[in-house]
């Protein structure tokens, strides 16, 4: 079975990774470096979107902060209460049912591990492991279902973002930032402007509704 993590979380632990042994005083040995391939003479093609074929199952690890605050009207006066953020963390398998034209994920089931939100020393379940939850990617935002019972919106807006897929009228990564000719060790390349300007707007109607 392959290991996933959720999108943007993969790379920043990446980037982070080092950092972190360094800090914790792990030493590990390295393999022996492989001779460098030699690179082609016309580059690279550049894919940033790796496609998952249907039936594909990953073990599948998402962590999340969500941090709430709340402005009021109190006697006239603006007041804005102080932030509290909480953490969500989950653990399952994911297993991928359909996918869209660029290959990604457009509906998936997750058999729970571990989903729980952590505030201060305070851990509570938000689903019981065992269950699935189902995830299918629509225009706004991704339907979700439970094997049993019924989320609650509170849930959803824990689970949405461990756990959402790509709108169907969203833009991929590659829209934004890949790019169609073949590039070389060094290279770069301008991002795509209409297509990072849409998928900004689609976040904030994401973050309105």
């Amino acid at each position: 079975m392959f290991f996933r993590a959720a999108r943007g979380w993969a790379l920043a632990l990446a980037l982070l990774s080092p950092v972190l042994a360094g800090a914790a005083g792990t030493v590990r040995s390295a393999a022996a470096a492989a001779p460098a391939a030699a690179q082609p003479a016309d580059g690279y093609l550049i894919r940033l979107t790796r496609p998952a074929p249907v039936g594909q199952k990953y073990q599948y690890v998402a962590n999340a902060t969500i941090v709430q605050s709340l402005t009021a009207d109190v006697a006239g006066q603006t007041r804005t209460l102080q932030p509290r953020s909480l953490s969500v963390r989950f653990e399952g398998v994911e297993e991928v049912l359909a996918v869209n034209n660029l290959g990604e994920p457009s509906k998936v089931v997750y058999t729970v591990e571990r989903c729980t939100s952590r505030q201060g020393k305070k851990e509570i379940n938000i689903v019981q492991p065992g269950l699935q939850v189902t995830v299918e990617a629509d225009k706004w935002k991704s339907r979700m279902d439970i094997s049993q019972g019924a989320l609650t919106i509170q849930d959803e807006m824990l689970l949405r973002p461990v756990l959402a897929l790509p709108a169907t009228d969203g833009v991929s990564d590659d829209e934004c930032y890949g790019t169609m000719q073949k590039q070389k060790v060094g290279d770069s390349w301008p991002v795509r402007p209409e297509a990072l300007a849409k998928a900004v707007e689609l976040g904030k109607q994401l973050l309105d509704r």
